[in-house]
């Protein structure tokens, strides 16, 4: 392109090479090229490349402009310059899907989305963004499930959505909880992008890392969000640092990584700020969020519940795990009447629909505002429904999580007995997936309280200990197998590693000798 003197044939080499490299993720390689597209005539084809390119350099406002100019000239019947693709009406209105799920804007993800996918096109990445803008859009607007149904052939070989589609199905599976289908969609697509299949790698390692983070699998899921962030700095994808920064912050700061998790934070929070769009400020808040969650800093932990809701306002709140946050901070400052006013704000708007990670995270929160009023019956109730829950779901952090909201409720009705045997549950789940974070929290409490937390399974591995404690819990191999997901026989292996290491021969030696020193865990 360089060597093409300027002019109508150099103006279409720089708009066909200029798209190219955007929709690979090379936008650093582009910028040296956008005085000369600002310079260039007007026309349809230009302002939806400009547009595009403004998009990712996070200008949203004249990208929104240039692009609604381009499909509404389109639209009057103008005609695009000679050497435009013939399925221009489709990228326009996919971009404008795209920038609503930036601006967290569900009308306008569901309203171009549709369009785009109406209008049609032969490329693969055009109607994918097309399918993800109109999925997407559903799924915070809601209607999940429709979005799925949707996406019902993603992936396969005539799909219309593609692989972009197997990934809004994976993400989509992610946020409505069916961790186990989510799971299989993104490690699907992780494989695929490893043979050269897909574009957005990045994208889909990283929400793979959050569904590992989820599933108690904090190992896997530092492996899986380190490597999108690497994926994505590797490839230019300035774009994706917001998101791919705040879920690498989850499973390290879990694990009690200080220096990594302010790393990724700091870096989400840069990229966010520059950019400017509501769906970046909610992630890098965030992460910030989770590492006060971790540290158990309520005040920090407000202050950032406080940015996310400025934010972010989606109708599925099974997108993050902090649930009622504000509520959540607020409680523990001993805020409770506020506390409570923030909950049942959450309860009638996001949680309204009955996600069960968000019914499980109210629980939590409602059992702290239940036991700070006395309310002992109540908070009892409210811990067993969240507890309920995060098993159902298969949410391992959120089991202890709630055991140790148990505590504090137990201790608050003087009941110290069952309040410890509450805390060694936390301490003991928490260990179990080296939450280190949160077992240091438990630890604090225990030291606060005067109580021990004797540790029987200290000389377990990880896995051993995880499948010991279930065990003590009456758990058979095969459940066992699915809440962890492994196979049966890796099970029965670790299983009898831990017997020998323990001393023990059967599961019921091991329920008493978990009962005899630490009763919750049997």
């Amino acid at each position: 392109m360089d060597c093409t003197q300027p002019g109508p044939a150099r103006t279409e080499l720089l708009l066909r090479a200029v798209e190219a490299l955007l929709i690979v993720g090379k936008h650093s390689a582009v910028a040296d090229y956008q005085g000369e597209l600002e310079r260039a005539p007007s026309s349809p084809w230009r302002d939806y490349v400009l547009g595009y390119q403004l998009l990712l350099a996070g200008d949203t406002d004249r990208a929104t402009a240039l692009l609604r100019a381009a499909l509404g000239a389109l639209e009057r019947g103008e005609p695009a310059p000679a050497g435009a693709p013939a399925d221009l009406r489709a990228r326009i209105a996919a971009q404008l899907g795209v920038l609503g799920v930036v601006l967290l804007s569900y009308p306008q993800m569901l309203e171009y989305g549709t369009a785009a996918v109406a209008a049609g096109s032969d490329d693969a990445a055009v109607r994918g963004l097309a399918w993800v803008a109109r999925t997407l859009g559903m799924t915070l607007a809601g209607d999940g499930a429709k979005a799925v149904a949707l996406l019902a052939d993603a992936g396969e070989p005539d799909s219309a959505s593609g692989l972009e589609g197997l990934a809004a199905r994976g993400i989509i599976r992610l946020w409505t909880d069916d961790l186990a289908a989510a799971e299989r969609d993104l490690l699907d697509l992780f494989r695929r992008c490893a043979r050269g299949e897909a574009l957005r790698t990045s994208q889909a390692v990283g929400f793979l890392a959050e569904v590992e983070y989820r599933r108690g699998r904090l190992s896997e899921a530092v492996r899986f969000a380190d490597l999108a962030v690497d994926n994505a700095r590797d490839n230019d994808r300035y774009w994706d640092y917001p998101v791919l920064h705040a879920l690498a912050v989850f499973p390290h700061a879990a694990r009690a990584e200080w220096d990594q998790a302010n790393y990724h934070a700091r870096e989400s929070e840069a990229m966010a700020e520059l950019i400017a769009a509501p769906a970046f400020l909610a992630y890098a808040a965030g992460a910030t969020a989770t590492i006060a969650q971790a540290r158990g800093d309520a005040e920090r932990f407000l202050a950032a519940a406080e940015r996310i809701e400025a934010a972010y306002d989606s109708r599925e709140p099974g997108t993050h795990l902090l649930g009622p946050a504000r509520a959540d901070a607020l409680v523990r400052l001993g805020r409770v009447d506020e506390a409570a006013e923030s909950l049942a704000k959450f309860l009638a708007g996001p949680a309204a629909r009955g996600r069960k990670s968000a019914r499980m995270a109210a629980s939590r929160v409602a059992a702290e505002i239940a036991s700070a009023r006395g309310d002992h019956v109540r908070a009892t109730r409210e811990c067993e429904r969240g507890r309920g829950l995060a098993l159902e779901i298969g949410l391992p952090l959120e089991v202890a999580r709630v055991e140790l909201t148990a505590a504090r409720c137990l201790l608050a009705r003087d009941d110290r007995r069952l309040a410890e045997r509450a805390l060694r549950a936390a301490h003991q789940g928490f260990l179990a997936i080296d939450a280190i974070a949160y077992a240091q929290l438990a630890e604090g409490l225990a030291a606060e309280w005067d109580m021990r937390l004797d540790d029987v399974l200290a000389g377990l591995a990880p896995r051993e200990r995880q499948i010991a404690i279930l065990v003590g819990k009456g758990r058979t191999t095969p459940q066992i197998a699915r809440e962890l997901g492994i196979s049966g026989k890796t099970v029965e292996a670790q299983r009898r590693t831990a017997y020998h290491k323990l001393n023990v021969r059967s599961a019921a030696d091991l329920r008493r000798l978990l009962d005899s020193a630490n009763p919750s865990l049997a």
